[in-house]
């Protein structure tokens, strides 16, 4: 299965390279009723995952925080560190923030709101990271024999089902004998789904001629 090895990639590289602090059994709790699914702290060179997610019977879910708290260690730490030391620089002191991962961040409900900036980059690294774009093509096609699937293709009415949902079927089929594509890149079909979105696997009606 052409599944990134997140343990290689986060202890072998990240902690090694970067001397991050990886911990994937943190009580993290919750925050406005909301969980907290993960925290990247810049200053304390750590990444903490809820305990809760590892055990879960939902690895897909678990990966994808992983994938989305590295996206926060790439793309914003430095951000922090920079205005730490302009902090200790200019008034002799730090700042201790970090980035909270909350639910609705890395898995937004159908009636959730925008997703914060930051929390929608790093969605974007995690997907990026997760589903490399060859083996994706590789897959698709395996399974499917065409580079992209309309809504009209694949239901046979017009408009009968969202683009989402429509992306969610294609990620979560298991087709000719071969696991889904969720099961097959170790994630969950929300993400999955997003992905075919994305990168133009799952797309809107063909038009009529």
């Amino acid at each position: 299965m052409p599944r990134l090895d997140l343990d290689v990639l986060v202890f072998d590289c990240i902690c090694e390279h970067d001397g991050l602090s990886f911990n994937d059994e943190a009580e993290l709790g919750q925050q406005g009723g909301e969980a907290i699914l993960g925290r990247m702290l810049p200053l304390a060179g750590k990444i903490e995952i809820a305990a809760a997610l590892k055990h879960a019977n939902d690895p897909g879910r678990y990966r994808f925080t992983v994938g989305h708290e590295i996206g926060h260690w790439v793309l914003h730490r430095s951000l922090f560190l920079a205005e730490a030391a302009t902090l200790d620089l200019f008034e002799g002191r730090t700042s201790e923030e970090g980035l909270l991962t909350l639910h609705r961040d890395v898995f937004p409900g159908a009636k959730g709101g925008p997703v914060r900036r930051e929390e929608w980059q790093a969605n974007q690294f995690a997907i990026d990271l997760l589903i490399a774009p060859d083996l994706l093509r590789a897959e698709f096609g395996e399974r499917f024999a065409t580079p992209s699937i309309s809504r009209r293709q694949h239901d046979g009415r017009a408009g009968a089902v969202s683009l989402r949902e429509h992306a969610r079927r294609l990620a979560g089929q298991e087709f000719a004998g071969l696991p889904s594509l969720a099961d097959t890149f170790g994630l969950s079909v929300e993400a999955m789904a997003i992905a075919l979105e994305q990168r133009g696997y799952a797309v809107e009606d063909e038009p009529l001629l």
